[in-house]
């Protein structure tokens, strides 16, 4: 047998610093780590961005992600994506298409959004350009994140969507009817009476509820963050502040059924569907319908 030869790849990494003085811990993140071991989120989390965006577009069936593509300007503003079916894909808009998916009977038959907290307007941009029959959509926010979303919505959608687009100041919030109340991924970040006071809105003044957002909190240590002052806030934030094992699927379905109690926004509603959101485990997707 001819004697196998050897790898000129393997000889490099056998003589560098990896592989010298390796401790008991090196899955850690220890630099041997990449080659003897499955990952090492130091080196490779842009990676793992990119093939957590792969498998989320992946488990869409190929009809309701071309809905995409009919989305223009997405890449406005950078970030992760990759190139998935001829398309750009970031993890953003993959959420936004899961959100309407969930919403698309409604979506189709009503016409009027108020959307809670917009961030830079991905949802808006995604609903308007897949459903022309909505006419209003207002966005209540703060004041400087409404500066954002109003110069990259004004950036992305087509003029005609752009006008029915409201920016309202949570500062001289009026009340007004909207169809639909959606709030996804900021009531967590609230105050309890802050969520307490939108949910009495919703009560008063809107028939459906869309509400996005965990069903818990979990211990920085759990994923490796450092505490901070920012995160101590963000622990007592929110009506729902019980810390849970996110990895662990009792614990999931058992604060899931909480969460379906507490942002009900009154006695005269119910939940209509109801279920898990990708990719983040500890999120929780709901539509409330007010009883007619």
């Amino acid at each position: 047998m001819k004697k196998i030869a050897d790898s000129p790849l393997w000889n490099s990494i056998l003589k560098s610093k990896a592989f010298k003085n390796i401790p008991h811990d090196f899955k850690l993140g220890n630099a041997a780590n990449l080659r003897i071991a499955q990952y090492n989120p130091k080196t490779h989390g842009t990676m793992f961005l990119k093939m957590l965006i792969f498998w989320m577009a992946n488990s869409f069936k190929e009809n309701d992600l071309l809905k995409l593509s009919q989305i223009c300007n997405k890449r406005q503003g950078g970030g992760a994506s990759i190139f998935y079916s001829n398309m750009w894909l970031d993890l953003d808009y993959l959420m936004a298409l899961e959100e309407v998916l969930f919403l698309n009977d409604h979506l189709t038959s009503i016409n009027s959004i108020l959307e809670i907290g917009a961030g830079y307007g991905r949802t808006c941009h995604t609903i308007l350009s897949l459903f022309p029959n909505i006419e209003k959509y207002t966005i209540v926010d703060l004041d400087q994140t409404l500066d954002l979303s109003r110069s990259y919505l004004n950036d992305t959608v087509m003029q005609k969507d752009f006008k029915k687009i409201d920016f309202v100041s949570i500062n001289n919030f009026m009340k007004r009817r909207a169809e639909l109340t959606i709030n996804i991924d900021s009531m967590q970040e609230m105050s309890h009476s802050a969520v307490k006071a939108y949910l009495k809105y919703i009560d008063d003044f809107s028939r459906y509820f869309y509400c996005k957002n965990t069903v818990g909190k979990f211990a920085p240590k759990l994923c490796g963050f450092i505490r901070s002052k920012d995160c101590d806030l963000a622990l007592r934030s929110g009506l729902l502040t019980d810390q849970l094992n996110i990895f662990c699927p009792l614990e999931l379905e058992k604060h899931r059924k909480k969460f379906l109690v507490e942002f009900s926004p009154g006695k005269g509603w119910f939940v209509e569907k109801a279920g898990p959101t990708f990719p983040w485990s500890h999120y929780y997707q709901a539509l409330f319908s007010k009883n007619a």
